[in-house]
């Protein structure tokens, strides 16, 4: 018998909990892998927006990933399961409005966008932490025009299980990493710290409540 998914509100309560600790340390620049590695090559392959209506699934960091895609030409609304990323994301546009509409909704569930709504649904880093992935793809589809684009980013599930974890040298450099419990299906609150955040920085337990099997991640 498979382990019970976490239920929305789970999923938005871990997300609420954590968004000014997790906005604040987007805004500071300490998540390199997303600025040097996933962005950079995210952007690449979603390509030329401009001028496109355009949907951002899971848009949280407050809408940090959302106002990039604006600035590039792109009209777009995000949505979020997280009431407090959507109010960060929206005290974000109105100090600095880029023409962006923020909602708060799951991906789950688009019911208050009608069919053939996108020319484009995008999630940056989004769909691997909550629940029912099937019905996310389902929707995302279901609002994309005839001919439209999607694209999403998400963790590799071969190496974020419940029993990875670094290996340091004497020096504390990561060297090697193991994987374990790959095959675990159980669910589970990922914890853990960006990769530039300094030392004395709080710790910022992760919101993502993750659901990892040997060949699918979902959020």
């Amino acid at each position: 018998m498979s382990e019970p998914e976490f239920s929305l509100d789970e999923v938005a309560r871990y997300w609420d909990d954590n968004a000014a600790a997790w906005a604040r340390e987007v805004r500071q620049g300490h998540d390199v892998a997303r600025e040097l590695l996933n962005n950079p090559a995210f952007l690449a392959i979603i390509g030329d927006l401009r001028g496109r209506q355009v949907l951002d699934a899971g848009c949280g960091d407050d809408g940090y990933n959302t106002r990039i895609l604006a600035r590039a030409g792109a009209h777009l609304t995000g949505v979020d399961l997280s009431a407090r990323m959507i109010e960060l994301a929206q005290e974000e546009e109105r100090g600095a409005p880029l023409g962006i509409r923020y909602v708060r909704a799951s991906y789950t569930d688009l019911t208050l966008f009608t069919d053939a709504t996108f020319d484009a649904v995008v999630s940056f880093m989004a769909m691997m932490d909550g629940p029912r992935f099937d019905l996310a793809m389902a929707e995302c589809f279901r609002v994309l025009r005839p001919g439209g684009r999607l694209a999403f980013s998400i963790t590799h599930p071969c190496f974020i299980t419940r029993g990875s974890r670094w290996i340091l040298n004497e020096q504390g450099v990561k060297v090697s990493r193991v994987v374990g419990n790959y095959f675990d299906p159980t669910r589970w609150v990922e914890r853990f710290r960006f990769t530039d955040a300094p030392v004395e920085a709080p710790s910022s337990p992760s919101p993502a409540s993750t659901a990892r099997s040997p060949s699918t991640s979902t959020r």
